[in-house]
């Protein structure tokens, strides 16, 4: 999937510095944070089912 999107300046400014930090392009620098954003996102979902799940079976051997 191509995802075309616009920062402003200054988001632009801090890309293009972290990029050449990494030694990589603007674009491998913004594709690494988003999919590291999705990822952390999917790994907390996952945990807090986990976390639900456990206590439901807790509440049940409780009741």
């Amino acid at each position: 999937m191509e995802v075309a999107i616009r920062i402003d300046e200054e988001h632009t400014a801090v890309l293009n510095a972290e990029a050449e930090r990494l030694g990589v392009s603007p674009e491998v620098a913004a594709k690494t944070v988003l999919l590291e954003a999705l990822n952390r996102k999917a790994k907390f979902a996952a945990v807090a089912e986990r976390v639900i799940s456990k206590n439901a079976e807790l509440y049940k051997r409780l009741s």
